[in-house]
């Protein structure tokens, strides 16, 4: 361990305000300095361990309670040009999850389906499908991924997610279990869409995989009621998963026709993206579940890191905050080195359209994750019961 530590460099960068923070390790802890000096314990992600500026005044205005949470609107936050999305296309999507709805019956809470679903969907079709097969897919990812997301407080999560799971590894038509025909249906319209290859099968079941083992883990977690001494890095881990944007990701790329190309030669930066993506959409409903998580016992980012740093929860609802902003910044930036990249080294194998398009892609889900939630406030604000 000490051989570990002492191979790390001197210089750390600041989650939020950029700059760098020196370090000092001491036995088991990080001593660092970023403005205003604090002592954070490292357990075994020390050198990884994200550091919060909490003493810029310009950002960081304390607050006495989390009442303000019911104006805010982190849209605002979001420098995209959101395209509206045609009234006809919300009311197909729509009519598809009430479809999906009346063979599968599956939905504990149908009002989700109506609301976040279809808001969510819609935003992320980019550009706008011009087939049915596109929205039937991507609003049956959706249902499956909004259902699991209404179990992760059940007993029965574990289950489902043995079986989809099995649905995963197995050629479609195999299942015979209820919840399973519809985990099934899914993989048939999947492996049937038009713009099917082996990668984005990869692609999706790795993403899955994943995801599903961040739902059980936090099952198990919950289960033990273990969220006290839950370490901030592990619930970031784990949050990236249980938010379910990379699997759903996977479907819209495959159903907007996104280049393969693009992802293959420029992967680092398009996962990079991806991986923004999917940190933006979690911490934004984190900020809008505050109040919810509370009441059902959850953990939330906003409470680990009020308890990590000792501080009031209106403090670490503005530095959550400023947290969502850098990230959307960087977001920002790496899709200009996206764009700039291609246009200066692959023009011939890609086009400055299917960067804008990727972008495009990614800037909808964003976006619609947080119109989703307001379309359904009363979730995830303290008005929920």
């Amino acid at each position: 361990m000490n051989a570990f530590l002492n191979a790390a460099p001197a210089m750390m960068t600041c989650r939020l305000c950029g700059n760098f923070a020196s370090k000092v390790v001491r036995f088991r802890y990080v001593v660092t300095t970023c403005t205003k000096r604090r002592i954070v314990p490292h357990g075994n992600l020390a050198i990884r361990y994200r550091l919060l500026d909490v003493s810029d005044s310009n950002t960081c205005t304390a607050r006495d309670n989390v009442s303000t949470l019911s104006s805010m609107n982190l849209l605002k936050d979001y420098p995209f040009s959101i395209v509206t999305f045609p009234e006809i296309l919300r009311s197909q999507v729509s009519q598809e999850f009430l479809t999906l709805e009346s063979e599968f019956q599956i939905s504990p809470s149908p009002e989700v389906y109506s609301s976040v679903g279809v808001s969510f969907v819609s935003h992320c079709l980019r550009p706008l499908p011009d087939s049915r097969e596109d929205w039937a897919l991507a609003c049956h990812a959706m249902y499956i991924i909004l259902y699991f997301n209404d179990l992760r407080d059940r007993d029965s999560l574990i289950e489902n997610s043995k079986i989809w799971l099995h649905v995963l590894s197995s050629m479609p038509g195999e299942s015979c279990d209820s919840n399973a025909n519809c985990f099934d249906g899914f993989m048939e319209k999947f492996h049937r869409h038009r713009h099917y290859s082996v990668l984005h099968l990869a692609h999706f079941i790795c993403a899955s995989q994943s995801s599903t083992t961040a739902m059980v883990m936090e099952s198990k977690i919950c289960a033990h009621n273990d969220h006290s001494r839950l370490a901030l890095d592990t619930y970031r881990m784990m949050r990236r998963g249980t938010i379910c944007v990379s699997p759903f990701l996977e479907v819209v790329k495959m159903v907007t026709g996104q280049s393969m190309d693009l992802q293959h030669y420029f992967g680092p930066l398009t996962r990079e993206l991806d991986s923004l993506a999917t940190e933006i959409q979690y911490v934004a409903n984190d900020l809008y579940s505050i109040e919810r998580d509370r009441q059902l016992g959850q953990a939330n980012l906003v409470a680990l890191i009020a308890r990590d740093y000792d501080c009031e929860i209106g403090r670490a609802i503005d530095m959550v905050i400023h947290e969502h902003r850098q990230l959307v910044a960087k977001f920002v930036q790496l899709g200009e080195v996206l764009m700039n990249s291609v246009m200066s080294v692959a023009q011939d194998i890609v086009s400055s359209e299917d960067v804008s398009r990727y972008m495009a892609m990614l800037e909808g889900c964003i976006w619609g994750n947080v119109a989703a939630v307001h379309e359904l406030r009363e979730r995830y604000s303290e008005q929920s019961s």
